[in-house]
């Protein structure tokens, strides 16, 4: 967010967006649900977002067994 034009505001909206569903939405679709004027901004904000969401998941392993969605799964440790 820092040395950003697009207000905080914004940024919290396109936050809860990205992780209030498990299906993606594109960013044009994203544009038109906050009355946004520009795409590139829109998509550059989602690509920072998921970014970060990717190398934060790196950081956690699953071990034993885990509850998903209804589903039973155990993990293979290596």
């Amino acid at each position: 967010m820092e040395n950003s034009n697009l207000s905080v505001c914004k940024w919290f909206l396109i936050m809860f967006f990205v992780t209030s569903t498990k299906k993606r939405m594109s960013a044009c679709e994203r544009k038109r649900q906050m009355e946004h004027n520009r795409y590139s901004t829109v998509l550059s904000v989602m690509h920072r977002i998921r970014d970060l969401m990717g190398k934060r998941d790196n950081l956690y392993q699953l071990n034993d067994m885990i509850e998903f969605d209804e589903g039973y799964f155990e993990t293979q440790v290596s």
